[in-house]
Order: C-alpha cells, then structure tokens, then sequence
C-alpha cells in the first residue's frame, strides 16, 4: 500500500495569479528577458506574510543564494534569501525571495512552523514566494529536476481571486504584469536596484 503525500500551502494564495506565476516554459523571463522555464510556483503576497512548510522534513539550506553569496551573479537576480528543505517522500521544496529567515539548517520542520517571512529578494520584482518541489536531493531545477507544485498541493480555485495587490510601491507594477506580457525591463521598474525594496 502506498503512503499518502500530504502537502498544504506555504501561503494560500490571495492575488490572481498570472501566467508569468505558473510552472512551465515562460515565454519571456521577467529579468533575463528571453525564453526561460519557470521551474515553481509563485504566491504574490505582502512583504513579511509568514511562510510555513509545505510538508514535514529537514532543514538542509537556509541562507543568501549560494550564487549571489559567491559573487557569481547580481545580488537582484536568482532566488534571494532562501530555504530549502527535504521532506519525508525525499522531495527537496525551495522557498525564494525570502525577506527573513527564520530557521537554521537541520531544524525539523512541521506544517504549523513559521520558517520565514516572504519578501522580494534577488531576482523578484514584486514580493511573492517562489515555491519549487524538486524531485529528488537535487542541486538543479529545471523541467527534467522539478515537479509541477499544484499536483502535490491541495486543489485551489484561482479564479475566485479577486482582491488588488496594494502594497507600495510595488502595486503599480503588479497592475501592468497583469497582462502577462512581461515586455518590461529594470528601467520600467523605478526600485528594481534598490536595495531597500528588492530584499
């Protein structure tokens, strides 16, 4: 008999979700301007909104992007601060563009534990939470590495969201990429280099 995998979400979604937001190949990336597989699930949502696990595990990564950390890309590209953990079915999930962090390497975490505070770091533009399941103890996403998120979490109606993104100075720019267009560059953005707004 096989084991019943139970995963929630880490933020339940408020904000209609846009096509630039789902897994998949992306048409044009938001920052490298050219077609890009997104390989997770984005949850726009104010700055600070307590994330919690999306199933139980491990603490295995909780720190800056290595590659930013390491100097290998632009402090306002990638994942930002980040968390990464391996649940009980071995399955690695990535929680991106943290603004805190609020858990440490081999914490066991549970659905109930708030592991960090989301925000808008690295390569984000507009706070949300970049949620990423990946099928194995990997290092790599990817289409060939990840697993589509809303096969595992539970059934949502995006539909039925309605509600106006509104939190300055964002809430402009979260209106234009409602047209999922996404043929915008860091000038379009007046913050996107500011590192009091992109953390």
């Amino acid at each position: 008999m096989s084991k019943i995998e139970i995963y929630k979400w880490p933020i339940e979604p408020k904000y209609k979700v846009i096509e630039h937001d789902k897994y998949g190949m992306r048409a044009v990336h938001q920052i490298l301007k050219k077609p890009r597989f997104h390989s997770g699930f984005d949850i726009t949502a104010e700055t600070c909104t307590p994330v919690r696990p999306a199933s139980v595990g491990t603490v295995v990564y909780a720190n800056l992007d290595p590659k930013i950390k390491a100097g290998l890309c632009p402090w306002n590209h990638r994942y930002g601060n980040m968390v990464e953990i391996i649940d009980t079915y071995g399955r690695k999930c990535i929680y991106a563009h943290l603004r805190e962090i609020l858990c440490k390497v081999g914490d066991e975490v549970s659905f109930d534990d708030v592991i960090a505070l989301s925000g808008c770091s690295g390569g984000s533009r507009i706070p949300h939470l970049h949620f990423e399941i990946r099928d194995g103890d990997l290092n790599h996403s990817g289409e060939e590495n990840t697993v589509n998120p809303l096969i595992l979490l539970p059934e949502f109606d995006f539909d039925s969201l309605t509600e106006e993104f509104k939190e300055e100075p964002y809430a402009d720019f979260w209106k234009k990429s409602l047209d999922a267009s996404w043929q915008y560059t860091d000038d379009d953005i007046p913050y996107a280099n500011n590192k009091m707004l992109i953390r």
